[in-house]
């Protein structure tokens, strides 16, 4: 009589543990649909007229001279405006960044440009044209648009990038995007609720973890550049990415410091933000030894200092300095996509 009970317990354990396993697979392959890159030839446009009107230009600047797709400099006073005059914004930005990955690539070394506020594609096309593996990631639908479409005429390879119309953050979910009239790339999104009204607008969209975005990048050991510029997000983006932390290896951050400088300087009191932003700093520059440089002065910053650091900040892995510099000038590739 024991034997039976017995056996029937184990039998209800296997099963248990059967249906476990079957919803934690299927959790898991929702969110990796949840997550997974959007598809090109839904995001480009590929209408003559807006082709015409907003595709007809270069990142002049950047040696394999890329095709880019802009905004009307009126509603886009910075980084449309900088492309049609010949020119790009954030150029020492840009450059550093594809300095760093041209010397990882020199250095036998396999590098991906995780681009978290893409928008029109400054820093993702010429890092796609420099043949990087690059994963842009951007909430706003017009800026997508462009994006998508800058990329299916420049005809880059499709093994070379994974598009994602996303915001990131620290948990799943969804985000209705706030447009800045005048700079694009100033448009900030907030969470909402997700339900089938909220979802069907179209400046609502879904928002993933870096941690989300990892789980579509090749198994093997990566070395990944950093880009963010997502209006204060920062500090949710990098607390939503400790798998990325763990799995792969992460050589450089270019972030924007002085929207969450503010925060630290205006918040005298702590708030469940501010906390984030300390916590997740704090990791990074005291735990896992990152070195932090002013792109302004050029100078290397120090954790007491950084209620002063400058506005944009790079957070350089300890190790990697020797394969990172300060420049403003455009590097050329050393292959092209």
């Amino acid at each position: 009589m024991w034997k039976i009970k017995r056996m029937a317990i184990i039998s209800i354990a296997i099963m248990l543990t059967i249906l476990l396993f079957t919803y934690i697979s299927a959790q898991q392959e929702k969110y990796r649909r949840f997550s997974a890159p959007d598809d090109i030839g839904e995001l480009s446009e590929s209408s003559a007229s807006f082709v015409t009107e907003f595709c007809n230009h270069t990142l002049a600047p950047v040696p394999t001279k890329p095709k880019v797709c802009i905004f009307d400099p009126q509603e886009d006073m910075y980084v449309s405006k900088h492309i049609m005059m010949g020119l790009i914004w954030d150029k020492k930005g840009v450059a550093t960044v594809l300095t760093h990955l041209i010397q990882l690539q020199s250095a036998g070394l396999d590098p991906v440009l995780l681009d978290l506020g893409a928008n029109i594609g400054t820093f993702s096309i010429p890092s796609i044209s420099y043949g990087v593996r690059t994963v842009a990631v951007e909430p706003l639908n017009s800026a997508m648009k462009r994006l998508a479409t800058s990329v299916s005429m420049n005809k880059f390879h499709p093994s070379l990038f994974s598009l994602h119309r996303k915001a990131v953050s620290d948990r799943r979910g969804c985000v209705m995007s706030r447009t800045d009239p005048l700079n694009k790339g100033g448009s900030e999104v907030d969470h909402v609720t997700c339900d089938e009204n909220t979802e069907q607008k179209r400046d609502v969209t879904k928002a993933v973890t870096v941690d989300d975005l990892v789980t579509h990048l090749p198994i093997k050991k990566l070395n990944v550049v950093i880009k963010m510029d997502i209006q204060g997000f920062e500090p949710l983006a990098l607390k939503g990415a400790s798998n990325l932390f763990k799995t792969h290896n992460v050589t450089l951050i270019y972030m924007e410091w002085s929207e969450l400088k503010g925060a630290l300087v205006t918040n005298v009191k702590a708030t469940p933000y501010t906390d984030t932003i300390e916590q997740v700093m704090n990791r990074l520059v005291n735990h896992m030894e990152f070195s932090v440089f002013s792109k302004e002065l050029g100078s290397q910053l120090y954790w007491e200092d950084r209620l002063h650091w400058s506005d944009n900040i790079f957070l350089v892995q300890k190790g990697m300095e020797k394969l990172f510099r300060i420049t403003d000038q455009i590097p050329s590739p050393l292959k092209v996509a």
